[in-house]
């Protein structure tokens, strides 16, 4: 995806995170993956904008800090890192998805 595109990203993350009256969020990124420096930096400088408290910090590996965090919730729509994960579990994704663009996600929750 191109800077845009992702900048409108965390733009709309952010506006979603003060929807729903977050009040305070910290951002796992990985370290090797190109540009999360910059990543890491511009979601700082979002979450500020917005006046919520938070931090991205870089990481060898965001998987194994987010299935660990025993903080109040982890937001994830990773499948692997839900099945590990120690607190209660919110796919921001999906209500990003739902609400801004009016997706509709089968129920799959009878093959579970």
């Amino acid at each position: 995806a191109d800077a845009a595109q992702f900048y409108a990203a965390i733009d709309e993350l952010c506006e979603n995170l003060v929807g729903l009256g977050v009040l305070q969020a910290t951002f796992f990124l990985d370290a090797p993956i190109p540009r999360s420096a910059d990543h890491a930096e511009a979601l700082r400088k979002a979450l500020d904008l917005r006046g919520i408290p938070g931090e991205a910090i870089l990481v060898p590996g965001a998987d194994g800090f987010i299935s660990a965090w025993e903080g109040e919730a982890v937001a994830t729509s990773d499948s692997a890192v839900i099945a590990k994960a120690r607190a209660p579990v919110f796919d921001l994704a999906r209500h990003v998805l739902e609400t801004r663009y009016g997706a509709e996600f089968v129920d799959l929750s009878f093959v579970v």
